[in-house]
């Protein structure tokens, strides 16, 4: 699993090197705990969340952030979708509320957060409108090239 974790990771970005790949590993892993002695034991690998910290990842002297994963549309992260998160992202439009996740008010996935974010979700929640884009019906990464982040 490793190996083809590596060449996923690679062949999705080929300049990282031994150490990017060791620390995005790392980053990404999943924590393991041996229930028998309550004991935390080296990470399982997260093949999905490698290979997307991979792809788009801001790679600094002392530090890789990776992407982090959500729902498209849940603009408070409360893992649901509903009128709060319209509510939430004209807030942080029209009154500069603070939003963690840019990404996930980005309801309509255009790479830019504006009304029609708002009233995209307002229309799948109340009109029977399109599902928005994923990832949507569980919490996933977003693959679209922007510029937009989630802070945690």
């Amino acid at each position: 699993h490793v190996a083809v974790t590596i060449a996923l990771m690679k062949q999705s970005n080929p300049s990282l090197g031994i150490e990017d790949i060791r620390q995005i590993l790392k980053n990404t892993g999943v924590p393991v705990i041996d229930t028998k002695n309550n004991l935390l034991t080296f990470s399982r690998i997260d093949a999905l969340s490698a290979v997307a910290c991979s792809l788009e990842n801001e790679i600094t002297k002392d530090s890789i952030i990776c992407p982090k994963r959500f729902i498209r549309g849940d603009t408070n992260r409360d893992n649901f979708i509903d009128i709060s998160d319209p509510i939430k992202t004209l807030f942080y439009l029209y009154h500069d509320a603070k939003l963690n996740c840019l990404d996930a008010a980005d309801s309509n996935d255009d790479g830019k957060i504006s009304i029609s974010d708002s009233l995209y979700s307002l229309n799948y929640l109340f009109l029977n409108g399109s599902s928005l884009p994923p990832p949507f019906s569980e919490i996933g990464y977003d693959f679209t090239p922007d510029e937009l982040r989630c802070s945690e």
